[in-house]
This record gives structure tokens, C-alpha cells and sequence, in this order.
């Protein structure tokens, strides 16, 4: 069975830990795929660290979220080779209140978020609550 096909059969999955597979673009779009489908309404939790997603992977998650019933509470992209382009999407998507309301953490530690408007647009963007880790 293929991730994608068990993501979409299980009602209770609410985790899902893919670091450390060398996950790159192509993967992070058949990822966001399945995220973007209605049968993803339990996930909570989605890490990702040290995966080589890249900015078109990132970006395909984010178009994924803000189009899905998602109610991720973490989201974890460390060392995920984003740059700030990757980084604009996900303040894109934070511009959701929906998307907002939820997260609760969002790591972006190890990445090439080299533009402080990027990283000062993510952090006026989320709520209070939200934990937001760049370094």
C-alpha cells in the first residue's frame, strides 16, 4: 500500500513523521495531493524535517492546506531547503484565518530564510499562540 492510499483509508490518523527520507519536490506534490483530498480531516500533526522539499515542494503543501479542511496544529519544515520564496508561500497561506486558527508550530529552523521581510511577515501573520521557530 502506498502512503498515499493509507493516509486516505485511515479516519484516525493524526501524525504523520516523514523526516529523514529525502523527500524532495515531486514528493512533497503527491504529498499535498492527498492533503488537499477531504480524507486527511484528522491529521494534526506533520513533520517533514530534513527532507530536500525545496521551495516548489513547500509551495505545493501550502496550496494543499489553504485548499483543504486540514486542521494541522504542527507543521514542521526544518532543514527543508526553503528559501525565502518557500517561505513567502507559507505566509500566504497563514493570510487564511482558517489555516492560522489552527497552527500551533511552525519550525522552519535550517533553512535559507535570508529576507527578514519573509520571516517578518510570517510572524505578524500568525496568532500570539502560534510557536514559530527560524533559527
Amino acid at each position: 500500500m502506498s502512503l498515499a492510499a493509507g493516509m486516505r483509508s485511515s479516519s484516525s490518523l493524526h501524525t504523520v513523521d516523514l523526516s529523514l527520507n529525502q523527500l524532495g519536490a515531486s514528493a512533497g506534490r503527491a504529498l499535498a495531493a492527498v492533503l488537499a483530498s477531504a480524507d486527511c480531516v484528522t491529521l494534526t500533526v506533520l513533520r517533514l524535517w530534513r527532507n530536500p522539499l525545496t521551495d516548489d515542494g513547500v509551495a505545493a503543501l501550502m496550496d494543499a492546506l489553504s485548499e483543504s479542511t486540514v486542521p494541522l496544529r504542527v507543521l514542521d519544515l526544518r532543514e527543508c531547503r526553503v528559501s525565502s520564496r518557500g517561505a513567502a508561500s507559507v505566509a500566504q497561506v497563514l493570510k487564511d484565518p482558517g489555516v492560522a486558527r489552527a497552527l500551533r508550530v511552525l519550525d522552519l529552523r535550517g533553512n535559507t530564510l535570508n529576507d527578514g521581510a519573509v520571516r517578518d511577515s510570517l510572524l505578524a501573520l500568525v496568532t500570539r499562540d502560534v510557536h514559530v521557530k527560524f533559527k
